[in-house]
């Protein structure tokens, strides 16, 4: 019979992905600070299926799956402080139950897909700093209506800040920096209430700050 898991923390050093996952049954989450090993296909093996968590903060290598999009329940996907490269797959915006994605600390490259919120209607945080991204920030990312916190610091994205962004009804945190942005801050970003953290640093930025952002900008920690 298939081992049955609710939730698989690993607490101990293990080289490779943990091959038991692979046939389980009603698997819903792994979390693990010390799983070392390449990334391949195991991810997506039928008895992940049903996987609605998956952290792991160490040690991976290799290139995230294209197979990693057949997660069609997976809700959290965090994979930081690791050696993964290659592009961030298609796939993973196209799986619409996620709500966070946090690829941070990596050496992912490629960029943002412009259909981005067709794809991800349910997504909260997207969190993707220091990688090798690059290219412009969509304006469909406007569209996310119940994103929360955006962080895309210390990669290369380039162009101007979306105008669009302002329209972000939840958002809490917008992180920026270290890139190469250019052009003027958005005036519709001093408008958003919700904001209480705005990292903009380390870019191409020009233009001045407005003499009411007090008032605009009232829970601004």
């Amino acid at each position: 019979m298939a081992p049955r898991f609710c939730l698989c923390h690993i607490d101990k050093d293990m080289y490779g992905w943990p091959h038991f996952l692979c046939s389980a049954e009603d698997f819903c989450g792994l979390k693990s600070s010390l799983l070392g090993g390449g990334v391949n296909s195991w991810w997506t093996g039928s008895g992940l299926r049903s996987c609605v968590s998956m952290s792991c903060f160490f040690l991976l290598w290799g290139e995230i799956p294209y197979e990693i999009g057949n997660l069609q329940n997976l809700q959290f996907l965090r994979i930081q402080n690791s050696n993964l490269g290659g592009i961030v797959p298609p796939s993973i915006f196209n799986i619409s139950t996620l709500r966070e994605v946090a690829l941070a600390n990596n050496k992912l490259s490629g960029g943002i897909p412009s259909s981005i919120d067709v794809g991800l209607p349910n997504l909260e945080g997207l969190f993707l700093p220091n990688n090798k991204l690059s290219g412009i920030i969509p304006t469909s990312i406007s569209n996310l209506s119940n994103l929360v916190m955006l962080e895309f610091g210390s990669n290369s994205f380039s162009g101007s800040i979306p105008a669009e962004i302002g329209n972000l009804p939840s958002l809490v945190y917008l992180l920026l920096p270290n890139n190469s942005l250019t052009g003027s801050i958005p005036s519709t970003i001093f408008n958003m209430s919700t904001l209480k953290g705005i990292a903009l640093y380390m870019n191409n930025l020009t233009g001045q700050l407005p003499s009411s952002i007090g008032l605009s900008l009232p829970n601004l920690d």
